[in-house]
């Protein structure tokens, strides 16, 4: 079981590659990107990271709002130098993992978590159904590929950085994710992943996630009290 777990993931790898840097569009017209320290500090999520080899170097952080909308979103995105996969193929430097937190606006109540729950695909819930410690959303990330599980064990919160100043570098540097998702978090509640629409790394990642639950006793990090997806169901914000 453990030996198809590692193929999927190095065909997930070998097919996807490294796209070129998109580049970024112009978000809509009253969206605003700030790195509040204070804010961010009350909703930023509590990580259990202390059985990873690879620990992340910081929570590249921002609160993103908009009068059209009405939440605000709490992104966050724990950095590694490098993740050290089963093999070279699913080995790479620069490792990214989202967590989104759209909180409303009015009232600061959180109203849903989105956040990568295999290869920049997807999981999203509510507080009535996802661990919490007051307004912060209690995860494990999974070795070594750095997705996240919910989990009831305490974590720990990492050091926060502007992710305002840092997301444009990253798609330069190739980067090779959804602009979209990563500059108009809102869209993460009606996408399925992270990745561009119709791209080789969207497919791959969708039969990835679906491969991986229901091989969950191969990996001892996904079997969680949390409901796995259905194979071919999608899921939404």
């Amino acid at each position: 079981m453990r030996a198809v777990t590692v193929t999927l993931a190095v065909l997930l790898v070998a097919a996807v590659g490294v796209a070129p840097a998109p580049a970024l569009g112009h978000r809509d017209s009253g969206v605003s990107c700030a790195y509040d320290e204070s804010r961010l500090e009350t909703y930023q999520p509590e990580t259990v990271i202390d059985h990873l080899a690879v620990k992340p170097t910081a929570s590249y952080a921002a609160v993103y709002s908009s009068p059209e909308r009405p939440t605000d979103v709490y992104v966050y995105f724990l950095r590694y130098t490098h993740q050290e996969g089963v093999t070279a193929v699913d080995s790479h430097t620069d490792d990214h993992e989202p967590v989104y937190v759209l909180v409303d606006d009015q009232t600061g109540e959180v109203r849903r978590v989105v956040f990568s729950a295999s290869h920049y695909v997807k999981e999203t819930g509510t507080p009535s159904s996802l661990p919490m410690n007051g307004s912060h959303v209690k995860l494990r990330v999974v070795a070594p590929w750095h997705q996240y599980v919910p989990t009831t064990q305490s974590g720990s919160r990492v050091r926060l950085k502007n992710y305002c100043a840092a997301v444009e570098r990253w798609h330069a540097n190739g980067w090779d994710v959804s602009v979209e998702a990563t500059t108009d978090p809102w869209t993460m509640r009606h996408r399925d992943s992270w990745w561009a629409d119709d791209s080789v790394g969207a497919s791959m990642a969708e039969r990835y996630w679906d491969a991986r639950r229901s091989l969950g006793d191969a990996v001892s990090d996904l079997n969680v009290s949390f409901p796995a997806r259905q194979s071919g169901q999608k899921s939404t914000g």
